[in-house]
């Protein structure tokens, strides 16, 4: 698996030249919570950048791991929205 490790410095490069505020989605095209983020938080530090700009988020995954960030995504309960579905009783 590649990692961009720059990506959190071009995600909060771009941001503020956004005039409109969409939606930015997570996990549409892959999973953004696999197994080597539960050490790299590079999902959760992407949240962090976003929340602080003020853009509402979408997040798609099967992986628990997404309920460590709620704290993030709750911090800014005002331009964060979301829902949480699944199976978690495997």
């Amino acid at each position: 698996m590649a990692v961009k490790v720059n990506a959190l410095e071009l995600l909060q490069d771009e941001l503020p030249r956004k005039r409109i505020k969409g939606t930015i989605g997570f996990g549409s095209m892959n999973d953004c919570y696999q197994p080597l983020e539960a050490g790299l938080q590079m999902t959760r530090r992407a949240l962090e950048i976003i929340a602080g700009h003020g853009f509402p988020v979408h997040i798609l995954t099967k992986s628990d791991l997404v309920l460590r960030d709620l704290d993030c995504c709750s911090a800014s309960a005002g331009s964060m929205r979301g829902e949480l579905y699944g199976d978690h009783g495997r």
